[in-house]
């Protein structure tokens, strides 16, 4: 029996009208525009796909399931693909939720979307994407011609194979536009039977995915009032395009941010001229005021009123979002417009850089057999090491807020980073001198720790021990020792607060190492320090610095009796700067509490100082009961500290 079929697979495709950045549903509580169908994957379409099995009508628009027929073609094979969506993170086939590669890309054999022989040879999945003519596992690119012929007893068997190419000619015309017809012709020995088959392909546009946001870090600072953000890196996956300062808004903290300037950047923040994947964003460093007093806002430290010590924020908020109407790309996706635009948000506590103290050395010291660690960090001026002449050294010791295990708290709860600016070490610049080092030393707790829980201070005529005095001048030998280029006759300590109260003690244990002291708003109370310690620092070099508001340490039970005792005395070269207010130049309408003088001296205001010759004069006026100043006609005010006096400029002439 003479047996010839021809068999054509008409292979049904299937459209989907999709905004893939249009996100919808229960998971995002945003619906569809109208006339939409949220999916149940949370996406939203027109298609059956979206409009009908899993459809969330709450959301959008959704088809009555149970009226949705196919009609078949009879006698018609039909090779139906089983994806039921668009891939958007180019995974692909059943083992993915049977989607289908976007931008005609191929679905490996691995369930990947591509575009090389990996994705498109061997294994390709037709099914899910494109896939080349050798591999493809589709239909048939051949027809074969069989001829049986039975003789007696005797059966031969002829068969002929003919391949095609794209173009083939077999009774089928098809002509591809956006609408594309396939007539289908099946013809059989004992009955023609021709059907003819119409299939509506709509041309599915290309997909584009969106592009994200990957990562976003902070760059930190140090101002006068402690650290703050002047600006922040945002990553997105690809490069970003087609916006303005005005495009974004920013928060951090929980503080609105304004923004200054927003522009294309490397990792590093440093402005690029063609479109890269980073945006920096440059943000106003704000005050706030609070009670009549200035506070840096969207501070990155917290303070803890139970310890008394500020420490990195365990949460640092970044909050980016689009303003409304305004749109921008990242890649070829845009976003505002019809694609939303979701708050991108990231904790930031962990990730940030800071400038100002990456120049710093930091390490850590112990006693041999000690019980106490403390940290260090150390500055070396550039070409100070090959200038030819040894270099001062100027210390920092810390306040109370600034202790722990972090040296950058040291460095930026009191601006102690700008020692090591160009402001400070003008004065210690010569034509062969390269500036000074700079040591910062970091306690556990606190410099007035007395080893029970308590502060030293809590006694009455009695010397002020620390239980760090010993560790900490070891912690300044041993640096001084590792660094030949240092100037030993030229070593200066101070510090602010509890800080100041140790510059006092160093004075009264190891006056004679050290050749310059700037003790401020200092906590050592004058009722414990006695005659005899009076006389021991009467011959050495120290400038005071105080405010007069000061509410933490009232300068008339601390600093002010100790400066007229060692003026009355015979004290030649002790100076002192009493301040009205605090006010400083980062922000120079900003007044801030008492006890921030530390700012006059980082931002190099200290320029007045009493007349020694008035103070001692007035001596006569005041009593001193109890470590406390009175006065009978008031010199002891900022309207008498007028002579003029440069602390900076006084210090880096000292030498023992």
């Amino acid at each position: 029996m003479k047996f010839f079929k021809v068999l054509y697979l008409a292979v049904s495709l299937f459209s989907i009208n999709v905004t893939l950045a249009a996100r919808c549903g229960k998971g995002y509580g945003l619906s569809c525009k109208e006339g939409y169908c949220c999916s149940q994957y949370g996406y939203c379409g027109k298609s059956s796909e979206y409009c009908d099995v899993g459809c969330q009508k709450k959301y959008g628009k959704c088809n009555n399931v149970s009226s949705s027929k196919t009609k078949t073609p009879k006698k018609t094979t039909t090779k139906s693909n089983s994806a039921s969506n668009i891939s958007t993170n180019y995974k692909c086939g059943p083992k993915n939720g049977n989607t289908i590669c976007p931008n005609n890309r191929c679905c490996s054999k691995y369930g990947y979307c591509g575009k090389t022989d990996e994705y498109c040879g061997k294994g390709c999945q037709s099914e899910f994407g494109k896939c080349n003519n050798k591999n493809s596992s589709s239909l048939s690119k051949s027809t074969k011609k069989t001829t049986t012929k039975t003789t007696k007893g005797k059966t031969t068997t002829k068969v002929t194979t003919k391949k095609t190419t794209k173009k083939t000619t077999k009774k089928t015309t098809t002509k591809t536009t956006k609408k594309t017809t396939k007539k289908t012709t099946t013809t059989t020995t004992k009955k023609n039977i021709t059907t003819t088959t119409t299939t509506e392909i709509i041309k599915t546009p290309d997909v584009i995915i969106p592009k994200k946001v990957v990562n976003a870090q902070m760059i930190v600072e140090g101002y006068e009032w402690g650290p703050g953000v002047p600006k922040v890196i945002v990553e997105f996956e690809d490069n970003v395009s087609e916006f303005d300062k005005d495009t974004f808004t920013v928060k951090t903290g929980g503080s609105d941010r304004i923004i200054l300037d927003v522009y294309n950047s490397n990792v590093d923040g440093e402005k690029q001229t063609s479109n890269t994947k980073y945006l920096t964003f440059e943000l106003k460093v704000n005050t706030i005021e609070m009670g009549g007093m200035t506070f840096g806002d969207a501070n990155p430290f917290t303070y803890s009123m139970e310890t008394g010590r500020n420490t990195w924020s365990t949460s640092f908020e970044l909050e980016l979002d689009l303003v409304q109407s305004k749109a921008f790309k990242v890649g070829d996706f845009e976003y505002g417009n019809k694609n939303v635009w979701n708050t991108y948000m990231k904790n930031l506590s962990d990730n940030f850089i800071c400038p100002d103290t990456a120049v710093w050395k930091k390490d850590s010291f112990k006693l041999e057999n000690g019980k106490y660690t403390l940290q260090r960090a150390s500055f070396t001026p550039e070409g100070a090491e090959d200038d030819g002449v040894k270099n001062p050294l100027i210390i920092w010791l810390h306040g109370g807020g600034e202790g722990g295990n972090d040296v950058d708290i040291a460095l930026l709860g009191n601006e102690v980073v700008a020692l090591a600016k160009e402001g400070i070490q003008k004065y210690f610049t010569t034509e062969k001198q390269k500036g000074a080092y700079v040591l910062a030393v970091q306690t556990p707790t606190l410099w007035m720790d007395n080893g029970n829980g308590g502060l030293n201070s809590d006694i009455d005529g009695q010397r002020q021990k620390s239980i760090y005095n010993e560790v900490l001048f070891a912690a300044i030998e041993d640096y001084v020792n590792s660094n030949s280029d240092i100037d030993t006759n030229r070593i200066y300590v101070g510090g602010c607060s509890n800080g100041g109260y140790m510059t006092l003690d160093l004075i009264f244990e190891h006056g004679d190492y050290f050749a310059a002291y700037y003790p401020i708003c200092e906590y050592y109370m004058d009722r414990n320090i006695s005659d005899d310690m009076i006389n021991q620092a009467k011959d050495y070099n120290i400038w005071f610095l105080h405010s007069e508001d000061d509410t933490t340490v009232d300068p008339f039970s601390t600093s002010i009796p100790s400066f007229y005792r060692l003026i009355k005395a015979g004290a030649k070269n002790v100076h002192y700067t009493l301040t009205d207010k605090v006010r400083g130049t980062d922000d120079p309408n900003a007044t801030y509490i008492g006890h921030y003088s530390w700012v006059y001296a980082f931002n190099d205001q200290v320029k007045k100082e009493f007349d020694n010759e008035k103070v001692l004069a007035d001596y006569e006026n005041i009593t001193i009961e109890g470590g406390k100043l009175t006065s009978k006609n008031n010199f002891v005010t900022n309207a008498n500290c007028k002579e003029d006096g440069n602390m900076w400029s006084w210090m880096a002439s000292q030498s023992k």
